[in-house]
């Protein structure tokens, strides 16, 4: 609760306002008030006689709130009051009488109140007051009713009902409120003279602001005069006229009180001498206020007016024109109509044209100051009341008020609203003023005819006429203005100085008025004031004859000279003239409604058109404009020919027929002759800018009935001039013709006699056709000046063809439709105007035209396609062996146009001829190849967005062309020829192209599918077939070198043709059966069925094998799949294979389809088709194994109902790759034997066989569905396509043997699962299957072990028994991840004892006796030539394969049945295949090494001469030998694995696997393994070494051992379990073996390589973190040896430029190639880029290394100082951020992740906290394969809590330096939430280890002692020196370390201020600088301060001994002023200074 303003401030003597403290007030000093509070003229706050008398007989608390109403401030008063409303509502009526005198005091105070809370509270207490009290507030009425009264008129709208709430509680009848009125008559007109006599000084106190005393000011006295009205309307107009209150009261009662009120209001009128004062003020308040009292004055008390003050009173009421606010306007209209009602003798004042009229006038050139809509309806009142005499001369006075009146007329941005009110209101007055010119030429004693003419002529013509035509007569004609007008009055200038627009645009602008009018436009303006003029027009020509005589005659004139000169403008400037059609419009609106009346032939045209027309007509005949001819055009048809009669007579003959003249038959004849001996010959004169209006003008006449007959003369006539258009002399013929054709259409076609019958105006009657329009059409169609505009036209215009916009909307690409949903028809029945035969040949002649580019183009589809559309005996026709030129160009640009606009006919065309499904298969064909369009390359944004990879992408939009990109791009083309002096021809068909590019563009947008659909089914099949054709020649079109491109943009125009040509799914069958029907090439792996039904019998489509295919037939095929597969995604896959499965007709789309649900036998199932694709494999842009659609598409299909059609498709297909696997393994059956898909591995790349690849491969996709494909659907594969009970061997017939193994590789794994539901729940059935499955395998181990050993077998061939080992190798499926993952996945598989004992025997068959005995006999025949020693050799290593893998199913499903023997077998044999492998693994290296060491002696040698023989090396890669070594490596990982296994080791079967010296030989296999993965990162990083071609040597490397995967998995899973003596023993025997430059650079090259492998990446990097590897990883060698790390404190800083160098030297170079990358480059990486990873796993590296070594190693500072001067480290700030989400992702990191899920933001916190804490990322880099986004993400949190870690200051430097703040902050809160807690706690924990280290070493703790205080964060840091001593203490921010620590001395003894705040910043720069502990920056410093202690000079460039950075002590001395300097101080002060002086004494150093 505050003061108010102006208030006195308080003084302790003053009490505030608080209840408590108002009883202590005393008894103010009694004064006397006189009436309503005042003390002569000032008001008082006391009462009448003191409180204490008042308050005598009230109790405290009524007392104590009244006392409270004469506080100052508002709150208290509102307080009080409210209060006071409780009270009066809670007390009785006796109670309150003695509150009310009291109350009535305060209440006269608190209504004029400056808060108007307050006020309105003061009346609601009121209300409840007298509510209460009732009859008792009688006593006081006369007192209370004068403020009563007033405070019903409060500005406020809630004070005033509020005060008339309470006034009606008071009072409740309508009787009793007049009573009481009467009765304090006397009272309020007492009051309101007091009010009115107040002044802003008097109102208040003078403590009070003045701001406040003038508003409290204008508001009493406004409300005053307000109420002073009332009260005369009430008491005096009431009681006089009104019957309702006369008979409430008594009539003698009414005479009395109208007499008292009479003559109170008169006195107070009189005193305030008519208020003159108030009529002045400032305030529109008041002033509104005032007019308001005046008029009540002026109409119930007009006596107030005495006659002798009439002259002074008349000029101040009528003189109130000079109002400016809009808001007083109404109030002042009504008191000055009264006032000139009531007082016509008013206006004969002295005074009265200089000040009233001049004020008037000014008030209209203001546009009546925003009062438009208000006092224009006022004007013609006014001027009615104005005496004439008063205004002499009349006519003077009328002009200047039109003229000024004009002038202010409203802007346009105001609206229609009030510029039609404007023109009513001065059409209003005008015709008023004309008509009573009587009165006014009275009065001036002149003619009325006279004056009339005057005001016609200065208001009709010179003002409204001339303002509407703009005639130049506007400008110098002025109206007679009174002279009197010259002076001003109260500073307003008689000129108009702001314009009436500005300020009425600025009013409606601030006012807000919400009109339902719209801006008034130039046309409406024009039209309003033709209108204005026509009705003024109307309206005098009824009346005296000759009246507008004198106005027809200068009209005449006026148009006539406009004429004349808008002739000459147009012959000298070609410029059009406005004036023109605005005559036309005032002509035409003034016939149309002088038709209505009827007076149009009575005295329109006689009187104004006929003259008109016989005088302008000459004019315009000779050298007339296009507006000219175009107005008689418009003339004509308004108002007939007959206009132009007089001039088929002669002068003397003149005109005297009737009005029906036009009925005349001579007239007729006169007029005939007259049109065909001069307008026709005169319009076939026309030039082609005046062609257009005459032909306007030429049907006009037609369209009149009697001249019908005259169109067959006027084509006559013009086609006489067209002949063979031979020559462009015959052009102007042609321009007329299609002129007027235009016309025709463009006026409807419609006759005289057809308009009266309302004919429809888009049907084109017989009437107007004509053969001499068809023959004309025709020769001009078939002329080469076909491209001339005015050809061009004349065909458009007779083919129907419209502008763009003219009658129909362009038929646009229907979105809807693309989709499939039919869009509204937007075609129309367009009748030619030629007949349809020459509409037909027309057409032709324009498809020939477009085919004749198409025969010249580069693309064979394209030059080849018009053998489509022209007949065989027309085919002659076409130009042979023509040139393209430019003019063929625009030849077909044009026939394209001429269709694009006639497209709407073709329809109608539709009925007996193939031209039209030609003309419109050729649109298509075009607009697909035109050369310029079909190159360009698809953008990234023409790509499915469905698609994710770049070879699968398929372009929705691949065929629609970009204007702007098109048109950059020829102008481009246009520019660079110019530049590279391209010929002029060249350019010209540039240009050419350009112009057809434009043609076909809008040809295109007009083609909508719902216009195709409204041909006829003929029709658009001869459509597709055309389209067909052309699409198949497309795709095997060898002039495309891009086969994905091409594909895309043939799927899609594919898409294109079913969308617009198909209308159900049976054509769309038909479409597609057409487009994929066989060739040549095409297919090559399947037949095509004669039937594509479902569950026909010809359906399945035959397998067969291709013999060798030329190369030529490779590519046509794989460009035809290639097409295929993007069809498949630019559709669907669906419709593609299986077709639509309900009509997709248009009407039916709401329907949804039921995929997997519809059994229809005759839809259609391309079983043959999914087939090929399957077998094909590869393709140019896809395959199999990246397709989005072939595979995708059969895992779907299997989740559909198993008796749909989806299931038969997946079976179907399923059923002929088994048959087509079976008959290729069959097809050589002399082939040697060789195991099929190893069930150690998944996916074989090698596999050559098509059919089983793409088995295999479909097959392993339905079983890694989660749903869908079930265990139930794998078992019936197996039993009805592998196995067959009658068969003796359990083969099924479908099944070859030779593909079993890897069939059943893939199947086992799924059938052989315990878990699982399947469909059938028997336990029956259940056991039914496994017995079936048992046997099965039984039998055929038995069939395996029937055979001789493996190493007996000498024949490999399919015949020898060995083909039965594979296949029960395969029935034991072993996990290819190996280890204990393998072991215990087989002990999880269903195998029964009898299954697993066949085995174990088959096992021990391959040591028995009998192999032992073949083994023995093939070394004796080892004698042989080399050929046969290395067929020997390969069928040596099929065998060990074989056995290798037999030897890996043994181990994982019998090993606890092993004994010591069989355990003997498999390490000798394993020992031998580790050997092996190691040896050709390592011989592949040495040749590797060999190229590239020949390419480095051999300069000759080329890149591809490179590559190619590493390419050969790798080719000569025995892949038998590769699967041997990865089966060895299996085998291993399986032994290693068993140990793992629970409960392995108390068996039996381990104990003897130790017996037979397994731990010798893990130990040599593991150095194998190990060796093997180094050979292979050494081939790699040996390649990379190339010298020329560094990329492509390594991706022939990293490509082939990517192939590999499963070998080098394996591997790595066996070495990541070595340990670090076996990996620093591999690396040290890779550095001896001395190729390439060593085991850390093949450690590199895994880790980075360019196609990376998973395994070997992880295995890369743990190796080099690991052990001592790690200090190898970073640095080439020993940076410092271990004996001179103490000696590096002291020398260590010394790094100059040179030494940094050697620094970088030092570090791998594999590594700073990672960290040195360009930010422009990493940055701007996708976020799953390899780069990105590399990236992030080099810095990974270099962290690590820096957290694992100590804070004082030289070695670390160094790797440090490297990051520092490199400024690396926020390049890898900006790359983290880019990938850690923050809560806030704004900022200038465009690229940072938007959006992260809330468990990756978990999982990136929790990396950020556990990196921190433990110093490693190894757990983020573990977890980052396979590479995804979130781990990713999660990599870089570690990332980034490591380097919080290790590099604290450099993450603080960073920060620092961002600009984003919103960036800043969010990663502030970042760090604040997930790091810095735990960086603190470190910190302080290290600070207290060093307190204790310190305490430990027996320092002196006096000297220097450290603490912590985690609490505050805070550590202190005493330093004593003697004497000395100082307390720091450094303060930790939350943050940190992205702050900086506070550094504050809180106690200091013997130390001076200046050495103090050294040591401060000193102990700043090590926290600032130290990247590493705070603990450590302390020591630091307090060495520091003790070496000055000791007296060594500190650097006088950082003032610090030790170097904040590299802790260096100052040791380069200036030669001349001997001062020492760091070296890094002094290198940065050189290099930032340019000069290479001493800092202090300047000399050179």
């Amino acid at each position: 609760m505050g003061r108010n303003k102006g208030d006195p401030a308080r003084s302790k003597a003053r009490p505030s306002s608080s209840s408590f403290a108002a009883s202590l007030l005393q008894s103010p000093v009694a004064t006397a008030v006189g009436f309503g509070g005042y003390v002569g003229s000032s008001r008082v706050d006391t009462g009448p006689s003191g409180d204490g008398e008042l308050l005598m007989d009230v109790d405290g608390e009524a007392s104590l709130h009244l006392k409270r109403l004469s506080k100052k401030d508002s709150t208290t008063k509102l307080k009080a009051l409210t209060a006071l409303t409780t009270l009066f509502k809670e007390r009785s009526s006796a109670e309150l009488s003695a509150l009310l005198p009291s109350w009535v005091f305060e209440y006269k105070r608190l209504v004029q109140d400056c808060s108007r809370q307050v006020r309105e509270s003061s009346h609601i207490a009121m209300c409840a007051l007298v509510n209460s009290v009732g009859r008792g507030i009688a006593p006081h009425l006369r007192s209370l009713m004068g403020p009563w009264w007033v405070a019903q008129f409060d500005p406020s709208r809630e004070v005033s009902e509020a005060a008339k709430s309470s006034f009606q509680m008071a009072f409740s009848g309508q009787k009793k409120r007049l009573e009481a009125l009467i009765y304090c008559g006397n009272e309020i007109f007492i009051y309101l003279d007091d009010n009115l006599k107040l002044t802003p000084q008097t109102i208040s106190d003078k403590t009070t602001p003045i701001e406040e005393s003038i508003e409290k000011h204008e508001r009493v006295v406004s409300c005053s005069l307000l109420a002073l009205a009332a009260i005369i309307d009430i008491l005096v107009g009431s009681l006089k006229t009104g019957p309702a209150a006369t008979s409430l009261i008594d009539a003698e009662v009414a005479t009395k009180t109208t007499v008292m009120v009479t003559e109170a209001a008169t006195n107070l009128c009189w005193n305030h001498k008519y208020m003159r004062e108030y009529m002045r003020s400032k305030s529109s308040r008041i002033r509104s206020a005032v007019y308001q009292a005046l008029r009540a004055y002026i109409q119930h008390i007009p006596k107030v007016f005495k006659v002798a003050d009439m002259e002074s009173v008349s000029p101040q009421i009528l003189g109130a024109f000079a109002e400016k606010d809009a808001a007083c306007h109404q109030p002042m209209w009504d008191m000055i109509l009264l006032f000139a009602q009531g007082f016509p003798d008013s206006w004969d004042a002295s005074t009265m044209k200089k000040v009233v009229f001049l004020r008037f006038f000014s008030y209209l050139r203001h546009s009546c100051y925003g009062s438009e809509l208000l006092s224009y309806p006022s004007l013609l009142p006014l001027l009615s009341l104005i005496p004439p005499k008063s205004i002499a001369p009349s006519q003077s006075f009328l002009l200047d008020f039109f003229s000024n009146f004009w002038r202010g007329r409203p802007a346009s941005k105001l609206g229609s609203t009030y510029w039609l009110a404007f023109l009513n209101a001065i059409r209003e007055c005008f015709i008023w003023a004309v008509k009573n010119a009587k009165r006014f030429a009275e009065a001036d004693r002149s003619d009325i005819l006279e004056f009339q003419i005057a005001l016609i002529d200065g208001v009709l013509l010179k003002l409204l006429w001339y303002d509407y035509i703009g005639s130049s007569a506007s400008q110098a004609t002025q109206l007679t203005v009174s002279t009197t007008l010259t002076s001003s009055e109260d500073g307003v200038s008689v000129e108009f100085k702001q314009t009436a627009s500005t300020k009425a645009a600025e009013r409606s602008s601030a006012e807000g008025k919400s009109l339902s009018s719209s801006t008034v436009t130039n046309e409406d303006y024009f039209r309003d004031i033709c209108a204005c003029i026509v009705d003024a027009i109307e309206s005098l020509s009824g009346g005296e004859s000759g009246l507008l005589d004198t106005f027809w005659t200068e009209f005449q004139s006026n148009c006539l000279s406009i004429v004349q000169d808008s002739g000459r403008r147009w012959l000298s400037d070609r410029d059009k003239d406005t004036r023109i059609s605005r005559i036309a419009d005032f002509f035409v609106m003034l016939g149309s409604k002088s038709l209505k009346s009827g007076s149009r032939d009575r005295w329109v045209v006689p009187t104004a058109v006929r003259p008109f027309i016989s005088r302008a007509f000459p004019i315009i005949k000779s050298a007339g404009d296009p507006e000219s001819v175009r107005l008689l055009a418009k003339l004509t048809s308004v108002y007939g020919p007959t206009i132009f009669l007089r001039l088929t007579v002669t002068p003397t003959e003149g005109l005297k027929a009737k009005p029906d003249e036009e009925e005349n038959p001579e007239h007729s004849k006169l007029l005939l002759k007259y049109f065909k001996e001069d307008i026709v010959p005169w319009y076939l004169d026309a030039d082609d800018e005046l062609s257009g209006p005459k032909a306007e003008l030429i049907l006009a006449f037609i369209q009149s009935p009697s001249f019908e007959e005259q169109w067959d003369f006027v084509i006559a006539h013009i086609t006489e001039g067209l002949h063979e258009m031979h020559s462009e002399a015959d052009l102007k013929a042609v321009g007329v013709l299609a002129v007027l054709l235009e016309k025709v259409r463009e006026t409807g076609m419609t006759s005289g006699k057809e308009r009266l019958g309302n004919q429809r105006k888009d049907v084109t009657p017989v009437w107007w056709k004509s053969n001499r329009i068809d023959h004309a059409a025709l020769r001009v169609a078939s002329s080469c000046f076909l491209s001339k505009p005015a050809s061009f036209r004349l065909v458009r215009s007779v083919l129907g063809g419209i502008s763009s916009g003219d009658l129909v909307p362009d038929c646009v690409v229907d979105k809807a439709a693309m989709r499939g949903e039919r869009s509204p028809n937007l075609t129309q029945n367009v009748t030619t105007i030629v007949s349809d035969g020459a509409a037909r040949e027309i057409f032709q002649i324009l498809l020939k035209r477009i085919l004749s580019v198409s025969a010249l183009a580069e693309a064979n589809w394209v030059k080849h396609s018009p053998s489509l559309f022209i007949d065989k005996q027309d085919i002659g026709e076409l130009p042979e062996d023509q040139q393209l030129t430019k003019e063929l160009l625009e030849l077909a640009a044009t026939a394209i146009d001429i269709i694009s606009e006639c497209i709407l006919c073709l329809p109608s065309l539709d009925r007996d001829s193939t031209v039209v499904g030609k003309l419109v298969a050729a649109l298509f064909c075009l607009r697909w190849g035109s050369p310029r369009l079909e190159d360009r390359p698809v953008e990234e944004e023409d790509f499915d967005s469905d698609l994710e990879s770049e070879e699968d992408v398929a372009s929705e939009d691949g065929s629609i062309l970009i204007e702007e990109a098109e048109a950059l791009s020829v102008r481009r083309d246009v520019d660079d020829a110019l530049e590279a002096g391209v010929d002029e021809r060249s350019i010209e068909l540039e240009q050419g192209w350009k112009l057809l590019m434009g043609s076909v563009r809008n040809v295109q947008n007009k083609l909508s599918p719902s216009f195709c659909n409204s041909f006829s089914a003929l029709t658009r099949f001869r459509v597709r077939q055309i389209l067909i054709q052309c699409l198949r020649n497309a795709v095997f079109d060898e002039t495309f070198d891009s086969v994905p491109h091409i594909s895309v943009k043939v799927a899609t125009w594919t898409k294109e043709i079913l969308t617009f040509t198909c209308e159900n799914a049976d054509e769309a069958s038909e479409l597609l059966d057409s487009l994929l029907s066989p060739s040549d090439d095409w297919p090559l792996w399947v037949e095509v069925p004669t039937s594509l039904k479902i569950k026909a019998e010809s359906n399945q489509p035959s397998c067969r094998l291709p013999g060798i295919l030329l190369e030529d037939q490779k590519a046509r095929h794989g460009r035809f799949v290639s097409f295929v597969d993007m069809l498949s995604k630019t559709l669907s896959p669906r419709e593609v294979f299986l077709g639509p499965s309900i009509p997709f007709t248009h009407e039916k789309q709401d329907e949804p389809s039921m995929p997997g649900v519809t059994d229809s036998s005759s839809q259609p199932c391309r079983t043959w088709l999914v087939v090929e694709l399957l077998c094909t494999w590869q393709w140019p842009g896809g395959s199999v194994l990246n397709s989005h659609s072939v595979l995708a598409f059969l895992c779907s299909l299997s989740r559909s109902n198993r008796q749909s059609s989806d299931s038969f498709l997946l079976w179907n297909v399923i059923e002929t790759l088994f048959m087509g696997a079976s008959q290729a393994a069959s097809h050589d059956s002399s082939a040697d034997f060789r195991p099929g898909f190893s069930p150690l591995e998944n996916d074989k790349k090698s596999m050559e066989e098509p059919f089983l690849r793409a088995l295999l491969k479909l097959l392993r996709s339905l079983l890694e569905m989660e749903d869908g494909w079930s265990k139930a659907d794998t078992r019936k594969l197996f039993r009805e396509l592998v196995t067959n009970h009658d068969s003796v061997n359990f083969v099924s017939s479908v099944c070859d043997i030779r593909i079993l193994p890897s069939i059943l590789s893939v199947l086992m794994p799924a059938l052989r699962k315990k878990t699982g539901i399947i469909e059938d729940t028997d336990g029956g059935v259940e056991e039914e299957w496994q017995l079936l499955l048992k046997n099965a395998v039984c039998e055929w181990l038995l069939l395996a072990k029937a055979t001789a050993p493996l190493v007996a077998h000498d024949d490999l061939s399919i015949d020898s028994g060995i083909k039965w080992i594979p296949v029960a190798v395969a029935c034991f499926p072993v996990n290819s991840a190996g280890g204990a993952a393998a072991m215990a996945a087989a002990l999880a598989l269903q195998v029964s004892p009898e299954e697993k004992a066949l085995l174990l025997q088959l096992l021990q068959k391959q040591f028995s006796r009998e192999a032992i005995a073949a083994v023995a006999g093939a070394a004796a025949l080892r004698r042989s030539t080399p050929e046969q020693e290395a067929s020997y050799k390969k069928k040596r290593q099929i065998v060990e394969l074989t056995l290798a893998k037999l030897v890996a199913a043994a181990t994982a499903y019998g090993w606890f049945s092993f004994g010591v023997d069989e355990w003997e077998f498999i390490l000798s044999r394993l020992r031998s295949w580790m050997e092996d492998a190691v040896v050709d693994a390592e011989d592949f290296t040495e040749n590797i090494s060999s190229v590239v060491e020949k390419e480095s002696e051999r300069a000759e040698l080329g890149t591809d001469q490179v590559v190619e023989e590493l390419e050969s090396i790798v080719k000569e890669k025995d892949g038998v030998s590769i699967e041997l070594s990865s089966a060895a490596v299996a085998v291993f990982s399986l032994l290693r694995g068993m140990e793992q296994l629970e409960g392995a080791e108390s068996s039996e079967a381990l104990a003897h696997l130790q017996t037979a010296n397994w731990k010798n030989l893990e130990v040599r296999a593991l150095e194998d393994v190990l060796r093997l993965l180094l050979a292979i990162g050494l081939a790699e990083s040996i390649a990379a070494n190339s010298r020329a071609a560094a990329d492509k040597t390594r991706s022939v490397i990293a490509s082939w051992r990517k192939l590999q995967g499963q070998l080098w998995d394996n591997a790595a899973e066996v070495a990541l379990s070595a340990s670090n003596q076996a990996r620093e023993a591999a690396i040290r025997a890779v550095d001896l073996w001395g190729i390439g430059k060593g085991a850390i650079s093949a450690l590199y090259a895994l880790l980075f390589s360019p196609q990376p492998t998973m395994s070997l990446q992880w295995v890369a990097y743990n190796f080099l973190t690991s052990g001592h590897v790690l200090e190898m990883a970073i640095t080439c060698g020993v940076m410092s040896s271990p004996e001179g790390e103490s000696k590096a404190d002291e020398e260590v800083g010394d790094v100059s430029q040179e030494a940094l160098t050697a620094v970088v030297a030092q570090i791998r170079p594999e590594l700073t190639s990672i960290l040195n990358t360009i930010p422009s480059v990493i940055l701007f990486q996708p976020l799953t880029s390899s780069l990105r990873v590399r990236y992030l796993l080099g810095w990974s590296l270099y962290l690590t290394r820096l957290s694992s070594l100590p804070s004082s190693s030289s070695t670390r500072e160094r790797l440090v100082q490297y990051v520092q001067d490199s400024d690396t480290s926020a390049t890898l700030l900006d790359f983290l951020f880019q990938h850690i989400p923050l809560e806030q992702n704004v900022g200038s990191s465009g690229s940072r992740r938007k959006s992260t899920g809330i468990s990756t933001k978990t999982s990136i916190a929790t990396a950020a906290t556990r990196a921190a804490a433990t110093g490693s990322v190894a757990f983020a880099v573990e977890g980052l394969w396979p590479v995804q986004k979130e781990s990713i993400v999660t990599l870089a949190g570690a990332v980034y809590g490591l380097m919080l870690l290790v590099l604290p200051a450099c993450v603080r430097i960073w920060f620092t330096g961002l600009r984003d703040k919103a960036l800043a902050s969010a990663i502030e809160a970042f760090t604040t939430t997930h790091c810095s807690p735990q960086l603190l706690f470190d910190e302080f924990a290290k600070v207290q280890e060093s307190a204790a280290r310190a305490q430990e070493a027996g320092i002196d703790e006096e000297e220097f002692t450290i603490r912590a205080n985690r609490g505050l964060r805070e550590v202190t840091a005493v330093y004593k020196k003697e004497e000395a001593g100082m307390d720091i203490v450094i303060r930790m921010p939350a943050c940190y370390p992205l702050r900086a620590v506070g550094v504050e001395c809180t106690r200091r003894m013997g130390i001076d201020e200046t050495l103090l705040r050294k040591w401060i910043l000193s102990m700043a720069a090590f926290l600032r600088n130290q990247n590493g502990a705070v603990s450590e920056a302390i020591q630091m410093w307090k060495r520091n301060v003790d070496r000055e202690f000791e007296g060594v000079e500190p650097c006088p460039i950082c003032y610090s001994i030790i170097h904040t950075s590299n802790h260096s002590l100052p040791r380069l001395a200036c030669k001349t002023c001997s001062n020492k300097f760091h070296s890094a101080c002094l290198y940065k002060w050189f290099s930032t200074s340019h000069q290479s002086t001493c800092p202090l004494c300047k000399t050179p150093f």
